[in-house]
């Protein structure tokens, strides 16, 4: 499989072994990437990059799922797999935390053994500019994935065309685009981010896949936008609202902006202590300053509140299905038989890029894979 980092070398073999082969069996099932696996079988791209990573031992209710997906059926063999990865899991993790306390215990003894030092004796410079050797560079970007756009947005015209006046005309209501996993989603708000983009508005890009994700990517928001270093370690640190911070930011910013969160199938984590994700409260708010747009599974406008427009992202017409599976496949067959294609594989985005990219690498016509039933 494509773009999955190297399963983790200090996990257990148990792990390790599992992951390894999940990623064989979803490789041969022809899927590509997290993203694939995540949108076809309903996980989320976290669950589903902890399961292939072997980081950790995922449930047996992602097993089976991930099992499911490709028309095989959990048995005991599988089953057993999973369960001995999740109690090596519990060992390794059992003996990580006992080596920690260790540490810090000889750490502390040896603190208290030794002197203060004096006020400009010599030892090392503790100020942030004099790193460690062993530091590495931060790799978190919230900068949108433009490379993940395909050739063409298909059958969105009408839907592109109503947020790209939003991007003017209506930035003070949230822009929320609902549907099925795989329905295209995050395809039509690259679509947005790219003319948004090209017309010189600032683009932010978050995932809240994960709470840390979210919360380490308003930090960067944070920063991008000039706010001072003391001013975000003091919001960050519990000392001050981080996210009024980020908010009042946002409502300042010189250049217009488009701020999309993406994957947000859990909207809890979006809401302030106490608070509701469609308060106006939380981690994703409306402004007149730029324009916020939120994907989701969840299209219930008591959710995302009155401040919220509600958009289903549905599936494709046979027709633009057919543009899609052309886009990937380039010319695999006859036009007919590409809509007959599209029809069976249900119009969902996803698995036309997955069955598109298919015929591409197998030279294979979509003709050829209807007379066999697929």
């Amino acid at each position: 499989m494509n773009g999955l980092k190297p399963v983790e070398p200090r996990a257990p073999e148990e792990m390790r072994a599992l992951a390894t082969r999940l990623r064989q069996l979803l490789g041969r099932h022809g899927f590509s990437g997290v993203r694939d696996v995540s949108g076809i079988c309903g996980l989320s791209r976290t669950t589903v990059s902890d399961a292939l990573g072997g980081s950790r031992a995922p449930s047996w209710s992602t097993v089976s799922t991930l099992l499911k997906c490709c028309r095989v059926q959990p048995d005991t063999s599988w089953r057993r797999a999973q369960e001995e990865a999740k109690a090596a899991e519990r060992e390794w993790r059992r003996r990580t935390r006992a080596g920690h306390e260790t540490a810090g215990r000889t750490a502390a003894k040896r603190a208290a053994a030794e002197p203060p030092s004096a006020p400009g004796a010599s030892g090392p410079d503790p100020s942030p500019h004099n790193a460690p050797a062993s530091a590495v560079p931060g790799t978190f970007t919230v900068r949108a994935p433009y490379g993940e756009l395909p050739p063409r947005v298909r059958g969105r015209d009408g839907l592109l065309a109503d947020l790209h006046r939003a991007l003017t005309a209506d930035r003070d209501r949230i822009q929320v685009l609902y549907g099925l996993g795989g329905c295209g989603k995050t395809t039509v708000a690259l679509g947005l981010a790219r003319l948004a983009k090209d017309e010189g508005h600032q683009v932010f890009w978050l995932s809240a896949a994960t709470r840390d994700s979210l919360v380490t990517g308003m930090r960067q928001v944070a920063r991008d936008l000039g706010v001072p270093e003391p001013r975000v370690e003091e919001a960050w640190s519990g000392r001050a609202s981080a996210m009024d911070l980020v908010w009042r930011a946002l409502d300042g910013a010189e250049r217009p902006w488009l701020l999309v969160v993406d994957n947000v199938d859990e909207p809890g984590r979006t809401a302030s202590l106490h608070g509701s994700p469609g308060d106006g409260t939380g981690w994703i708010r409306p402004s007149g300053a730029g324009l916020t747009v939120v994907t989701t599974r969840i299209g219930n406008p008591a959710v995302w509140g009155g401040e919220a427009t509600c958009r289903p992202v549905d599936v494709l017409s046979p027709e633009d299905g057919a543009e899609v599976l052309v886009d990937f496949a380039g010319n695999a067959g006859p036009m007919a038989d590409a809509r007959a294609l599209a029809r069976r594989l249900g119009g969902m985005p996803l698995a036309l890029k997955l069955a598109g990219s298919y015929l591409a690498r197998t030279g294979r016509g979509a003709g050829l894979l209807r007379r066999r039933g697929a």
